[in-house]
């Protein structure tokens, strides 16, 4: 029987400028300094983004679909 091909767990995502991320950055840095923080690791600025939907496990075969629809959404939306 064969194996069935991999679900890639899929979201929709906003990516920040460089500038909103040096923003955060600075807006967060004094949490650096509180108990326990010491624990947590920050996400490189290459990988930050805002998730907007957890879209979940997704079939292969519906990806092009899905990436048509996100693209139609995404250029009647107003930049923000």
């Amino acid at each position: 029987m064969a194996t069935p091909a991999p679900r890639p767990r899929l979201f929709v995502a906003v990516v920040p400028p460089q500038e909103v991320l040096a923003e955060l950055d600075r807006a967060t840095a004094a949490l650096e300094a509180l108990p326990g923080t010491d624990r947590l690791r920050r996400t490189e600025a290459a990988g930050r983004h805002f998730t907007l939907a957890f879209l979940g496990p997704c079939d292969p075969g519906r990806l092009d679909g899905l990436t048509a629809r996100l693209a139609r959404a995404a250029h009647r939306t107003a930049p923000f």
